[in-house]
């Protein structure tokens, strides 16, 4: 098999959230590129050069589900970067509730 089949491009996603509001970007990498690859990639993009000071990565994802960041992305993996939630969602609703009957 001929080399330059091995450096085949794939379509993927990168999907993650700064201050209140969610991006998804679209990039080709190379066949055999890892989760911490293509995200080092889109930071690497002139249009993103804040973006990796500002990512605080808690854990990612691939389609929803929790992966190492030296997983190796297949076509069309949308990678989604989680973040540490800074209030529980029950005690925001519990809070919620307290100051909806006041």
């Amino acid at each position: 098999m001929d080399q330059e089949f091995d450096s085949e491009l794939i379509s993927i996603e990168i999907a993650y959230q700064l201050s209140q509001k969610q991006y998804v970007k679209e990039l080709r990498v190379p066949t055999g590129t890892s989760i911490s690859n293509a995200i080092e990639t889109l930071c690497k993009n002139k249009n993103y050069l804040n973006l990796k000071k500002n990512l605080d990565i808690d854990a990612v994802g691939i389609n929803g589900k929790v992966k190492d960041l030296n997983t190796i992305l297949a076509k069309n993996d949308r990678i989604e970067i989680y973040k540490l939630l800074s209030v529980d969602p029950k005690a925001r609703r519990k809070i919620k509730s307290l100051k909806s009957t006041d």
